[in-house]
């Protein structure tokens, strides 16, 4: 993962998804972002949908991307169908969400306060391979 992406992650504001307190995540709305920073989700979330690995959640699958102790996930895929405008509101909003890849929820975890890519991995891969 590029270092930009890297500073996107740690610039970028995200607010916790109280509705949801038995599965702690954060998320980030697309068109919360200004026009210098929809470049960035948009990359990032072509990346993760590119090199990210698929996982069932409920009755969906979807891809996942881990960074450090974080995992990365967008709403729905491949993101070639979702792509919209800034100025288009109506279309389908991308949402870009972020978990601690122990379940920590607030006050335990908080992607706010930073995301390094440098942890160990959980899945055991060299740290080499992680980019």
């Amino acid at each position: 993962m590029k270092t930009e992406l890297i500073d996107f992650l740690n610039r970028t504001k995200w607010t916790y998804a109280k509705t949801m307190p038995k599965f702690p995540h954060w998320y980030v709305n697309r068109l919360r972002l200004t026009e210098d920073e929809d470049p960035f989700f948009q990359e990032l979330a072509t990346f993760v949908d590119k090199e990210g690995y698929a996982k069932r959640f409920f009755r969906k699958t979807l891809i996942y991307y881990d960074v450090g102790e974080w995992t990365l996930w967008s709403m729905g895929w491949p993101i070639a169908d979702r792509v919209t405008t800034m100025e288009n509101k109506n279309d389908f909003t991308w949402i870009l969400n972020i978990a601690h890849i122990n379940g920590l929820g607030p006050g335990l975890a908080d992607p706010n306060k930073g995301i390094s890519p440098i942890c160990k991995d959980p899945r055991n891969r060299d740290p080499k391979e992680w980019w």
